[in-house]
């Protein structure tokens, strides 16, 4: 198969997971958001208390070699140790979907600060932290955020001052 193609699947596209639903022992809860690639979700295994979010890829609508990249990226992903980088759990397949286990971010995202309600300094500060966690990724494993935008970085504020930023 040329990995440049579409993957096309016969099977009737699926409709979006409803809340209760359990994908490898996590139930799915509220859906946090959807982007290009696919849907997260909030999720929690049964007798755990922690958080977990869940994104949800349909690799029918994906490029093959999409598919690829995105699995040989989560297992590197799921290596890295480091406070600026969401931790991926687990990943695998399900059904005519990659699910991917990845700690929940607490804080807002960064554009919900685009108006300026960040002050130019504390807004540097997003940037580098932002900036140190991605060489962190590329130094340890060669990988390359593909789509890092406001957006896709979480800002954690204690009062007025950054306390985190996750990608």
């Amino acid at each position: 198969m040329d990995s440049d193609k579409t993957i096309i699947s016969d099977s009737p596209p699926r409709s979006e997971p409803e809340p209760g639903l359990v994908i490898q022992g996590y139930r799915l809860g509220q859906l946090l958001g959807r982007g290009a690639q696919g849907s997260v979700y909030l999720a929690h295994t049964d007798g755990d208390l922690q958080a977990y979010a869940v994104k949800l890829v349909d690799i029918r609508q994906q490029a093959a070699s999409t598919i690829e990249r995105l699995v040989r990226e989560c297992t590197l992903t799921a290596k890295l140790d480091h406070p600026g980088i969401v931790r991926v759990y687990e990943a695998g397949y399900w059904g005519d979907h990659i699910f991917i286990v990845m700690e929940v971010a607490e804080g807002r995202a960064a554009d919900r600060f685009i108006d300026g309600a960040l002050g130019w300094r504390r807004a540097v500060e997003v940037v580098r932290r932002a900036a140190v966690a991605l060489a962190y990724a590329h130094d340890q494993h060669g990988l390359i955020h593909r789509d890092i935008k406001p957006a896709n970085m979480v800002i954690e504020l204690d009062g007025r001052a950054i306390a985190g930023v996750k990608i």
